[in-house]
């Protein structure tokens, strides 16, 4: 029998599309070929703990790296000399990191040590910088490049972003679109009960935005269009799923302006595609993207997307055609979208259905699955 694969996935956010991807790579990866291992860090999200848990029950070994989103000198060093003991301590023949905490500190410690290292960044850290900060970030994503054998861009745009900024040369670049695994969507059917349960009237429309509640994904912006939509539009209600550093902040935002019974936020959900099952239209409104799951997620569920035009976005988007884009700075445009599919169904059905047929046709998640074992065994032929 030949011996298995060993791989780590090694990330610090445990919230989010970046650890989505990583469960679906540790869940799928067939079992007689690779021996999967993940490495994840507890600090960020409480719920990690029962991800672990499961993850361990499918016979996927956990380790608890404990790393921070923001740069600390003693967390740092501490979840590095982590890293570096854990391998030590078991031999794996690939480490893949992902997002840009983990990413560097996995590509540093690699460098002692005999295996192949795959970098997946899932937006970088110098995009949401300026100045100084921004090259500072920069220099480190070029700096960290040289020690891996490749980096996966999940997007073209992201791709490109590579290449602009010189991070790495087109051949240590492989591009690996993002995909789900459509077997894991669960529809709802108890929609009149989840909208007594979170005080929706029956007849409003409802208007979806997912993520994690940061600066990257721009949700004043979320909540500046809602509160137009809201004064031209009585029927119908904004929910904003996900947990983050700003939920404090967006919380006193929507109070403010008197509309904490339209705009809600509903915290951490661990049933997903419930809260879209829901809704009737989803909205992103981010400043930068790698290739947002939560727009696939919506795009599977048939919901008509309204999405900032940046890069990401781009990739699964063509404006009016299978969902709609809006410059950043123009929320007027996107309060006019939505008003339109507001009052017409039909509308809201066709888009959504558009949205679902060019998923099913272009991210497949089979490819997205073999494309990477592809990769990991062509390093290891090497």
């Amino acid at each position: 029998m030949m011996e298995r694969i060993s791989i780590l996935l090694i990330l610090e956010s445990t919230i989010g599309g970046s650890f989505k991807h990583v469960l679906l790579l540790a869940r799928h990866l067939p079992k007689d070929k690779y021996k999967v291992s993940v490495a994840l860090s507890h600090l960020r999200n409480s719920n990690s703990i029962e991800h672990a848990r499961q993850l361990e029950e499918e016979g996927i070994k956990v380790y608890n790296i404990p790393m921070k989103r923001s740069i600390s000198m003693l967390s740092d060093l501490t979840a590095f000399g982590k890293i570096i003991r854990l391998f030590k301590s078991e031999s794996f023949h690939i480490v893949h990191t992902h997002s840009s905490k983990a990413g560097f500190l996995g590509r540093m410690a690699s460098v002692f040590f005999n295996f192949k290292v795959v970098h997946t960044p899932h937006c970088f850290a110098f995009q949401e910088k300026e100045g100084w900060a921004r090259y500072a970030f920069l220099l480190l994503e070029r700096f960290a490049a040289m020690f891996c054998e490749r980096i996966i861009a999940v997007s073209t745009g992201e791709y490109n972003l590579i290449l602009d900024e010189h991070i790495a040369s087109a051949r240590k670049i492989s591009l690996i679109i993002n995909a789900i695994d459509e077997n894991e969507i669960v529809v709802s059917n108890e929609i009149p009960a989840l909208k007594n349960r979170l005080g929706i009237l029956p007849q409003d429309k409802i208007i979806l935005g997912v993520g994690r509640l940061a600066k990257q994904k721009d949700w004043v912006k979320f909540i500046e269009i809602a509160a137009k939509v809201l004064y031209r539009e009585k029927h119908v209600c904004f929910l904003i799923v996900g947990s983050g550093e700003e939920s404090e902040y967006l919380y006193r935002l929507i109070c403010k302006l008197g509309l904490e019974q339209k705009i809600i936020l509903t915290g951490y959900v661990t049933e997903i595609y419930t809260m879209y099952s829901v809704a009737d239209i989803f909205v992103i409104t981010s400043l930068w993207e790698g290739l947002p799951y939560v727009i696939l997620e919506a795009m599977m569920m048939k919901l008509p997307v309204v999405a900032t035009n940046i890069p990401g976005n781009q990739d699964l988007i063509t404006d009016r055609e299978n969902g709609f884009l809006f410059e950043p700075d123009q929320n007027d445009d996107a309060v006019i979208i939505l008003q339109k599919l507001l009052n017409d169904d039909c509308y809201i059905h066709r888009i959504g259905m558009r949205g679902y047929e060019y998923l099913k046709a272009n991210n497949s998640f089979d490819k997205f699955l073999n494309n990477h074992m592809r990769l990991y065994q062509s390093l290891l032929s090497n």
